[in-house]
């Protein structure tokens, strides 16, 4: 699998090797403080920096926009019968939809008929690699960004793969369009601001001047990406990433997203291997409402308009969409829909209701960034990972261009 390669054949920084940190640190989400990186209330009372190694050097700010243009992902169509991404939960975020005009799909899947509790799967246990990229980390970080989030992540004990998932999460790196990630002074509804989303009355306890210019700016990639590092090392990180991590935006989709990334971004995400589905993450079967806020919030789905009215109305199985929150946890999907409006009631050339009829079915146009085609080696990773759900939100049938797999 070639998630997120848009830049191919970066070169890796220097890094200082770190010790392994197994899985099982990862724990359970609690009830820590509420709020996210910018706007959490009812925190316990910790120091408001807590270094555990001295801090290296950090990279200059340099101001303006980002240096790094975020590029348009192409529109595809890949379609999913379970399945579906979300978008980001925060407040007042600009969304990125998928295009009108897309490509017919290539991956299709549907659900059984009977509802059935969700199966709830014990996460693999192994460690993360703290000084090793993966080539998926290569290709979505930019440099100066990766050796922020290692020495962050060094300084104060935090993986920095969980520190790069949520700069991904937050703001894509400082690539994401929305002023508030990358303009000075800038901030969305909810009043968070710089490339790690921090509100003002969060960044007062937490923030530090890691570039010593003597300001500490939640603007300045530099500043925000350490001052995340302290955030994350004051509720538990690394003994417990999870509850950190929910400390930092108290929502377990959230969680679950940015571990997501983590293991994307860490050495032992193999490429052309998936990573197990935490379905025990996923909201209730038996709760529709739950899995509609997840996927029109999750971060990894991009919903065509008409597939967004499916979900806002309830017109989508919530089969479909807990198979798609699960594929959204290690990949990103774009185009997606429709699930019942825009779609013909007949398979195509045939007088059999569709599955999209009584919305069983989805179409996903592309995946990590690519059209859905035979050369997707994402998108042939994301049908193998929806025939490996457990029941009951395998599906039915997966429709792809990988002949192979469908034999």
């Amino acid at each position: 699998m070639r998630p997120h390669h848009r830049h191919p054949g970066r070169r890796r920084p220097a890094i200082e090797r770190a010790r392994s940190v197994g899985r099982r640190q990862l724990g359970h989400a609690g009830a820590a403080a509420a709020g996210a990186a910018g706007g959490r209330a009812g925190r316990r009372g910790v120091q408001a920096l807590r270094r555990r190694a001295p801090l290296p050097p950090l990279l200059p700010h340099r101001p303006g926009a980002p240096a790094h243009g975020r590029g348009a992902r192409p529109a595809a169509r890949c379609r999913l019968e379970r399945g579906a991404r979300a978008r980001h939960l925060e407040p007042g975020r600009a969304r990125r939809r998928g295009g009108a005009g897309l490509t017919k799909a290539a991956l299709t899947f549907c659900v059984a008929l009977l509802l059935l509790p969700a199966l709830a799967i014990s996460a693999a246990t192994g460690g993360i690699n703290l000084s090793t990229p993966s080539n998926s980390a290569l290709a979505d970080i930019p440099p100066d960004y990766l050796l922020l989030y290692q020495q962050a992540g060094l300084a104060f004990d935090v993986p920095w793969e969980v520190l790069a998932a949520i700069g991904k999460v937050e703001c894509d790196h400082g690539r994401y369009p929305h002023p508030a990630c990358w303009q000075q002074g800038a901030e969305n509804q909810a009043g968070a601001g710089g490339p790690m989303q921090f509100l003002a009355s969060t960044w007062r306890r937490y923030g530090i001047d890691a570039d010593q210019n003597g300001v500490a700016d939640r603007w300045n990639p530099a500043d925000a990406v350490v001052s995340a590092a302290n955030y994350l090392a004051a509720p538990g990180a690394p003994d417990d990433l999870k509850g950190a991590t929910y400390a930092y935006n108290p929502s377990p989709a959230y969680v679950a997203t940015v571990l997501a990334w983590a293991e994307r971004y860490q050495e032992a995400f193999a490429e052309g291997t998936t990573a197990p589905v935490d379905v025990g993450a996923l909201p209730a079967l038996g709760d529709p409402a739950a899995l509609e806020r997840a996927v029109l919030s999750n971060p990894n789905i991009e919903l065509r308009p008409e597939a967004e009215a499916d979900v806002q109305a309830g017109r989508v199985d919530p089969r479909v969409l807990a198979a798609l929150l699960a594929l959204s946890q290690h990949f990103s999907l774009a185009g997606v829909g429709p699930f019942v409006s825009g779609h013909s009631y007949y398979v195509a050339g045939t007088n059999r209701p569709s599955n999209h009829a009584f919305g069983r079915a989805v179409d996903i146009g592309s995946i990590d960034g690519e059209l859905v085609s035979p050369s997707n080696g994402a998108a042939r990773q994301a049908a193998l990972a929806l025939a490996a759900l457990p029941a009951p939100l395998r599906p039915d049938e997966i429709g792809s261009p990988f002949a192979e797999l469908e034999a």
